[in-house]
């Protein structure tokens, strides 16, 4: 079995050309074998379902977007479920090109950092698809939030425990995306294990302290 630390990649052109994914079968390789799926589908461009990708991660940050506006201290940005639905998947695509290019560059930084080498689009590309199945988490919960509250939701009208639940499960999704990032960094770009481990735990708790300053403002 080909080990990710040793991993070489080869010439593209000498190749076959991978078969194509349905967004099943995008997520089951996510999920289940990153190294595999980056070696396999993020060393040619474009990779699979490259804007579906896109956009799941542009929705994500418009969702995301609303709630920290509720959580700084502010009214909901909407008051009802259609309003949300149409501010997320109307402005995902442009906040997903935002989101693949700038923090997709600023993670090629880190890979550098961590020692890697290669593309910046590889790095954009493990990103943006180590962010999927979160994306993807992250909008199943605003369905079953839908569906559970309706539009009572926007009026704190919720139940706590119900809410912690899909706190935690959300945080574990993210914690997910780093493993994916680390997974994707290291097998592609040969980053310095040591390296990419304290790159990545400073990446997060910047992104921490922004968040937080963002939410006091």
């Amino acid at each position: 079995m080909m080990n990710e630390d040793t991993y070489q990649p080869e010439d593209p052109q000498s190749e076959e050309t991978p078969p194509k994914l349905t967004f099943p079968d995008l997520l089951k390789w996510v999920f289940v074998d990153f190294a595999g799926f980056s070696r396999r589908y993020l060393t040619s461009a474009p990779p699979p379902l490259m804007y579906m990708a896109v956009w799941l991660i542009g929705m994500d940050a418009m969702a995301g977007g609303i709630e920290l506006a509720y959580i700084s201290g502010q009214q909901y940005l909407v008051d009802n479920w259609f309003y949300a639905w149409l501010r997320i998947m109307g402005g995902g695509a442009a906040m997903g090109f935002f989101r693949y290019w700038l923090v997709g560059s600023i993670f090629h930084i880190v890979v550098v950092a961590a020692g890697g080498h290669g593309l910046a689009r590889t790095s954009r590309y493990i990103l943006l698809y180590a962010l999927v199945p979160a994306s993807v988490c992250n909008l199943s919960v605003k369905i079953l939030q839908m569906l559970l509250y309706g539009n009572k939701y926007f009026t704190g009208q919720t139940n706590a425990v119900v809410e912690g639940f899909f706190g935690m499960v959300m945080i574990a999704a993210y914690v997910f995306t780093i493993v994916l990032c680390y997974r994707g960094m290291r097998t592609l770009q040969q980053t310095d294990k040591r390296r990419s481990i304290l790159v990545l735990v400073g990446l997060t708790f910047g992104m921490l302290v922004l968040t937080t300053i963002a939410m006091g403002l």
